[in-house]
């Protein structure tokens, strides 16, 4: 087991030792991303239907555009927080690769980077047509 047995004392752990991620810091490998893919990063018909709109360009976004985002976030998210991550893997992996309300600080903050670092992405690349 882990060594953290809370919410709480993950929390602390948390707290302690986080090193921020800020957008930034994926803003450059997100751009490259998006000019090696021409700007191709959506679901076909939903590029041809030509309506991108902020709302719902998330959900929108190819398997290729998806696994890259959330993979050079899960990449920096590492490097600059080894030892947080490597204890909520850990804790993950404990739980049969069941998310723990242990590790729910980490979930929330990776998916609320996530979403801001996509929502900034829109904002400055996609709507700016790079």
């Amino acid at each position: 087991m882990g060594k953290y047995k809370s919410a709480e004392e993950f929390e602390v752990f948390f707290h302690a030792n986080y090193t921020p991620i800020t957008y930034e810091d994926v803003k450059e490998d997100f751009e490259n991303f998006y000019k090696a893919q021409k700007g191709k990063i959506f679901h076909e018909d939903y590029e041809k239907a030509g309506n991108i709109r902020k709302e719902d360009f998330r959900e929108n976004l190819s398997k290729t555009a998806l696994f890259t985002f959330q993979d050079t976030l899960t990449e920096l998210f590492y490097e600059k927080n080894p030892d947080i991550y490597e204890e909520a893997f850990s804790i993950f992996e404990e739980n049969a690769g069941v998310k723990s309300e242990i590790t729910k600080i980490f979930d929330d903050t990776y998916r609320a980077l996530y979403e801001e670092f996509l929502d900034r992405f829109y904002e400055e690349i996609v709507v700016a047509g790079l």
